[in-house]
């Protein structure tokens, strides 16, 4: 890793205590930040984002704590929800239920 790539990881990282800081203080902002993150993957089918935000509300919980809710281990959840992460739908759905929050269905369209 070159200097100009540490000081971009410095900076993220800073960046990212300030954010999930903000989203413990905020649980309102939290819901607002998975909603808009769902809306960016459900338009651009690009997981990432969703899984970062799913990272980020995990760690105002706590990752050992999700870990004891879901009975996964810390290690399972980090790799689920990493950039390259490729979670199977029950981790999946385990951590979101572990965070406070469900998935819901709704219909988009009607077929002719």
């Amino acid at each position: 890793m070159n200097r100009k790539q540490k000081k971009l990881l410095k900076s993220y990282l800073k960046y990212e205590d300030f954010l999930i800081e903000d989203l413990k203080a905020n649980p309102k902002e939290a819901e607002l930040y998975l909603k808009s993150a769902l809306k960016e993957y459900q338009e651009h089918k690009d997981d990432r984002v969703l899984l970062l935000a799913l990272n980020h509300i995990a760690k105002v919980r706590g990752i050992s704590a999700v870990a004891k809710d879901t009975h996964l281990t810390r290690q399972t959840i980090h790799r689920a929800l990493s950039m390259k992460g490729n979670p199977r739908f029950s981790t999946l759905t385990s951590i979101i239920h572990s965070l406070g929050y469900s998935l819901t269905f709704r219909h988009i369209r009607t077929n002719p």
